[in-house]
């Protein structure tokens, strides 16, 4: 049983299709490129910060691995520039892992609070309102 299919296209039309699917794989192909590299990530962290969105910031950012490792290249500059005494340097060094997971947590908060509200500085609560007898004091210091 021979089965043959006899469709006559016009040449012109098979070109048409073949470069719409060309042309069309080539869109898709650059659109999954774009949507892997850096530039696309830093922009979706900034509209995230920008329009306040917690949840898409998380997404795109290592909040663990970034707050640590920002915490360990700022102090350990610092301890390096600190003084020539290799004892000392140590003893730095020591207490900075000591200290560093609470450093880590406070810039953890520090960072989600900017992304949620947009400033850095947190309201005063009711009790350090300032009031009349404060700012009298205040100007007669």
């Amino acid at each position: 049983m021979n089965i043959t299919f006899n469709i006559k296209m016009p040449r012109n039309i098979i070109i048409l299709i073949v470069c719409l699917l060309l042309s069309s794989s080539v869109i898709g192909g650059y659109y999954f490129y774009w949507t892997k590299t850096p530039e696309y990530s830093l922009k979706i962290i900034q509209e995230a910060v920008q329009k306040h969105d917690l949840e898409k910031f998380k997404m795109h950012v290592d909040m663990d691995t970034l707050t640590s490792h920002a915490v360990d290249d700022l102090f350990s500059d610092s301890i390096s520039k600190a003084s020539n005494n290799k004892e000392a340097n140590i003893f730095a060094a020591g207490f900075l892992q000591l200290l560093k997971p609470t450093i880590v947590n406070v810039v953890k908060e520090k960072v989600t609070y900017y992304v949620e509200n947009g400033n850095a500085k947190k309201t005063t609560s009711t009790k350090q309102q300032p009031n009349d007898k404060n700012i009298a004091l205040t100007d007669k210091e």
